[in-house]
């Protein structure tokens, strides 16, 4: 059986590396051919948990300028915080469609003036439903990332209502390029990709692979 991962674009959530080991972690990527590193952002208040700021992004943009940027908001307050992630190296950015409503068009408004590449994150218990709310925002971006762990934490177990949220998804919005993140490995990845996901956010799974 093909291996997905010479098949399906994996790319790693420096997240879930061993945060005194970034820089091995993002050398491994490379060696293994990532194109793409996923930088997670979490406030504590959107999430329950921490990860790191803009500092980060722009430690990896200087000095793994190869690695494409994408940096998942996990905050209460994006429009208060992505131009920092921008000017910090982003190259595209995800916000929450779960964000309250006038945050939300705040945020869009802005993103929509920007000269960056952007998208929407979903968490597991939001319907497929809630994006026809917003469905002129989601016609007008390419990329969507489905969470298919609740987003904070490594190391969760897949949510196995991801598939049929994806076939939901197919439905009203062809269009879109999925990316799922979250308990991805091999077994997976190989059914997200006949079910037509163009790539997966591997943490734990993908750190545990290389050498680091």
């Amino acid at each position: 059986m093909t291996d997905p991962l010479e098949t399906l674009e994996i790319i790693p959530s420096l997240f879930a590396a061993d945060p005194l080991r970034y820089c091995e972690a993002l050398k491994a990527a490379e060696r293994s051919k990532c194109r793409r590193i996923h930088l997670d952002i979490m406030d504590g208040h959107f999430v329950p948990n921490i990860s790191f700021g803009a500092s980060v992004v722009a430690a990896v943009a200087k000095e793994f300028p190869r690695l494409f940027r994408e940096v998942h908001l996990m905050v209460q307050n994006p429009q208060q915080h992505f131009e920092a992630f921008i000017k910090s190296g982003a190259q595209r950015l995800f916000i929450h469609i779960e964000l309250a409503p006038e945050v939300l068009e705040e945020t869009v408004r802005c993103l929509q003036s920007e000269a960056v590449d952007w998208g929407f994150a979903v968490n597991p218990e939001t319907s497929i439903e809630t994006l026809q709310t917003y469905r002129d925002w989601v016609l007008n971006t390419q990329h969507l990332l489905l969470m298919s762990v609740h987003p904070g934490f490594c190391g969760q177990t897949f949510i196995e209502e991801t598939y049929e949220r994806i076939k939901e998804l197919r439905t009203h919005f062809p269009h879109l390029k999925l990316c799922i993140d979250g308990g991805i490995r091999n077994r997976e990845a190989q059914r997200l990709q006949a079910l037509g996901s163009e790539s997966v956010v591997m943490g734990s799974a993908f750190f545990k692979k290389v050498s680091v």
